[in-house]
């Protein structure tokens, strides 16, 4: 038979949902006690808040902390494993051609300038690169992950006879397929 755990409001689907309803709930309480008790009743409401966390001091209750916890531990593995893949093989000046996003914590974890990175936050000429690879696509590394706008210009070079060959695919269970292209 399962084992229960005890009920927390804090660690149900929904609670932080209708905590702007409990916030607006505790002011509309303070505001109808009398003027000389305002303040111990709204130490009270702190106090009756807080005691789930003072109750049970754990990080995993805090569920800030936890949703954030796990849903990075995925993202910093396949960042991690495909800068140890770039990183002895990528040359300054060659370029990369990437998108937006949790990508670029790739470059952070290789040390290496954005300034080397071809993204959306270039505007304009990253929409023509991706969208006429033919003509503007000039980098020698690609990585996107699969799907993105970075990995149709691969696609669409190739009608071309760009060449890029797929140098590594990585795998995350929970994480997005990253795929590295090299010209």
């Amino acid at each position: 038979m399962p084992t229960l755990k005890p009920f927390s409001f804090y660690n149900t689907r929904y609670g932080l949902a209708v905590l702007p309803l409990f916030a607006l709930a505790a002011a509309g309480l303070v505001a109808v006690a009398p003027a000389r008790a305002r303040g111990i009743v709204g130490a009270l409401l702190v106090v009756a808040a807080i005691a789930p966390w003072i109750a049970h001091p754990s990080a995993s209750n805090w569920i800030t902390w936890e949703e954030s916890r796990v849903n990075s531990v995925a993202r910093r593995a396949w960042q991690k494993e495909a800068a140890d893949f770039l990183r002895p093989r990528y040359r300054l000046g060659t370029g990369i051609l990437t998108t937006c996003g949790d990508l670029t914590g790739i470059y952070r974890e290789m040390r290496i300038p954005l300034r080397e990175t071809f993204t959306c936050d270039n505007g304009l000429p990253y929409l023509a690169t991706v969208l006429r690879p033919e003509l503007y696509l000039h980098e020698q590394w690609v990585v996107s992950a699969g799907g993105g706008a970075a990995q149709s210009a691969v696609n669409r070079a190739a009608w071309y006879r760009i060449g890029y060959s797929l140098e590594k695919t990585i795998v995350v269970k929970d994480a997005p397929v990253i795929e590295i292209y090299r010209r």
